[in-house]
């Protein structure tokens, strides 16, 4: 009985693709290091241009301790410092003073001191603009990650966890503080609320630290400015454009000869991202043209006003007359209409570029459009309700991190006040061992992936586990296969040595080689045969058809004929109707008739001979050989496939 459907065995191939994550576990891809994670707040804005990104990062920075960036302003400082360099190198050369001595330079009249990565980036922009070449969307990137460097220095996360438990810490005992003074009846009421004064003051400096961060204001605007920002944040890439792993190549070939079973993928989750939040300020270009047109500029002051929306103070004489229109050829009508095009053609790419972005646990997207058509009040108070949400999630990492620590502190006091009790016990000659597991029962039981040994907790591995409880929480009793799978991993990689392993991956895949490279030999051999037998069989049909169609002599004795008898009636036309003339005439139709004939009967026979000459020819049978030849090889290869992989079976049970 032959089945309908060839009969799958997935034991192998489940069996090779275990080996080969186990063995090439450690070159996976490693966790990604997230760029400013010290950084608590960072978010972006963008929109069409005059949606009002700028008016609302000014005033998100007046609510909280925000820093402003502006792609346009950072490219206007970079060609500042390169020109300050510029002057100083000059300085340097044509005198000896002591301008440059102490080897540093300051940027925008500050106290921060250029890196020599700025220095480069700068000098690379003026050189592109001075050739008339447009500054690349990777300097754009470079130029933004490097002023956040040098605004907040980088931190490690130990650092972090040390100074999310020192705040913490310091603020469980000022609230203490406080409420022993609001109890406190000795001292006078005008001291303690000093006292409570100075304590929330401080408080709120505390608070404070949850919500430094910064805002980048339209950027990124493009796909590939969000792709390079995103890579250089935290290394994602588009599984588009990711090369598969080792491994992953590896698990394709094997199961181009091999049946696995399939593995159902987990729920997509969301992927934590670079930056916090992102904003999309939605508003209409016709919205956005009516602001740009309607700007004016008092020459005197520089004070910008509007027509419609800011109209300036009336009490001021001739004001309105002074007004003149913004000179900027980018605010003008036709570019307006330009830049907005531009930016919808690209906004839903930037839009799907961060939908798989956020925060699993709260379920909270990175990407958020606002609607920016309506009062900047309201527009505002939707901006801080989310950017409340990411505040909310600090304060948690920061007390959870908090209750890790105590919990670690109070593991540690619990230990130690066993092994005191344990060698009393000893030294007393007293056994008090059921005490003792009593005691070690009621230590806590805690999730090895928290790292609670470690004093300084990273607050990021806070979030992941988090996000690993509620997909144990959410799990269905039924184990699908990706859970059977796992399991059958961590069950294959317990029993199996480090040597053992790399042999029995080997010994595959030279099985996999042998069988691979005999396969290709075979179709390349068949496919070769085919292009041969057809190319053959077109010739062979030319050459029989030119045979058939070789020159004969019938045409040349019917023209000799017809010459004879025409030039018979011209010389004699009297002759015509004589009985014997006929007789005559009709005879030598005869004899030509017979004659084509024989030449018909001879072609037909050389043709019939010809034909019997091709098939008697073995062409055919040689051809029909070679090919059963080769499938007599690929049944063999097939053989040694199953044969080989019956000892490797074997092989692997004898092992463990």
């Amino acid at each position: 009985m032959i089945p309908k459907e060839p009969g799958k065995n997935n034991y192998l191939g489940n069996l090779v693709d275990s080996l080969i994550d186990i063995a090439y576990e450690e070159s996976q891809e490693q966790p990604k290091k997230y760029l400013f994670k010290h950084i608590p707040i960072k978010l972006s804005l963008i929109g069409h241009a005059f949606a009002g990104k700028k008016t609302q990062a000014k005033i998100l920075s007046e609510n909280f301790p925000f820093k402003i960036y502006k792609i346009d302003e950072l490219i206007t400082q970079a060609l500042d410092i390169n020109e300050n360099l510029d002057k100083q190198e000059e300085m340097k050369n044509t005198s000896n003073s002591n301008f440059s001595k102490l080897g540093m330079t300051k940027r925008n009249n500050s106290n921060s001191i250029i890196s020599e990565e700025m220095k480069k980036i700068s000098a690379n922009i003026k050189d592109l603009l001075t050739n008339g070449e447009p500054v690349s969307d990777e300097i754009y990137v470079d130029l933004l990650l490097e002023n956040i460097k040098t605004d907040f220095p980088e931190k490690s996360m130990e650092q972090v966890s040390t100074e999310t438990l020192q705040k913490v810490r310091r603020k469980i005992e000022i609230l203490e503080e406080i409420q022993f003074i609001k109890e406190d009846q000795d001292n006078d009421v005008n001291s303690r609320a000093n006292e409570e004064t100075l304590l929330n003051e401080e408080l709120m400096k505390i608070g404070l630290d949850l919500t430094k961060g910064f805002v980048v204001v339209d950027f990124p605007n493009t796909y590939n400015q969000a792709k390079i920002l995103e890579r250089k944040l935290s290394g994602y890439i588009p599984e588009i454009e990711n090369p598969l792993s080792e491994a992953q190549i590896l698990k394709q070939n094997a199961s181009l000869i091999l049946d696995k079973t399939a593995k159902n993928k987990p729920p997509r989750e969301l992927i934590p991202a670079g930056l916090d939040l992102i904003f999309l300020l939605d508003v209409p270009p016709s919205e956005c043209s009516r602001r740009a047109l309607g700007l004016r500029v008092d020459p005197l002051t520089g004070i910008i006003y509007h027509i419609e929306d800011n109209l300036p103070p009336t009490n001021e004489n001739f004001i309105c007359e002074r007004l003149k229109l913004v000179d900027n050829n980018a605010n003008s009508l036709s570019s307006l209409v330009t830049r907005h095009l531009a930016f919808e053609r690209i906004c839903d790419l930037v839009t799907d570029f961060y939908e798989p972005f956020g925060i699993e646990k709260e379920q909270l997207k990175l990407f958020h459009k606002i609607n920016g058509f309506k009062n900047k009040d309201l527009i505002t108070q939707d901006l801080i309700d989310v950017i409340h949400k990411i505040i909310e999630l600090n304060e948690e990492k920061e007390n959870e991190i908090y209750k890790l620590e105590e919990l670690r502190v109070k593991q540690e006091e619990e230990k130690l006040e066993m092994e005191n009790n344990e060698q009393e016990n000893n030294s007393g000659g007293v056994s008090n061992i059921d005490e003792m597991n009593k005691s070690k029962k009621s230590l806590p039981n805690v999730n090895n992936n928290t790292n609670i040994n470690n004093t300084n907790v990273n607050a990021s591995e806070i979030n992941d586990n988090n996000t690993n409880i509620a997909i144990i929480d959410n799990s269905n009793n039924t184990e699908d296969e990706l859970t059977k799978y796992n399991k059958r991993v961590a069950d294959v990689k317990a029993k199996l040595s480090k040597e053992l392993l790399d042999i029995l991956v080997k010994l595959w895949f030279q099985i996999y080689d042998n069988y691979l490279k005999e396969c290709k030999l075979i179709f390349r051999f068949l496919r070769k045969q085919r292009d041969f037998i057809s190319e053959s069989f077109n010739t062979l049909q030319q050459k029989f058809i030119e045979f058939l169609k070789r020159p004969s002599k019938k045409q040349i004795l019917l023209l000799d004929y017809q010459y004879s008898y025409n030039k018979f009636l011209d010389d004699f036309p009297d002759l015509i109707d004589d009985p014997a003339v006929k007789c005559e005439h009709h005879q030598n139709v005869d004899d030509l008739s017979d004659k084509i004939w024989e030449i018909i009967e001879q072609r037909k026979n050389e043709a019939i001979d010809e034909r019997k000459r091709i098939m008697t020819s073995n062409w055919i049978e040689n051809e029909m050989e070679k090919l059963y030849i080769h499938l007599e090889r690929l049944f063999q290869a097939e053989i040694d496939k199953f044969t080989g992989n019956d000892i490797y079976i074997k092989f692997y049970h004898s092992s463990i």
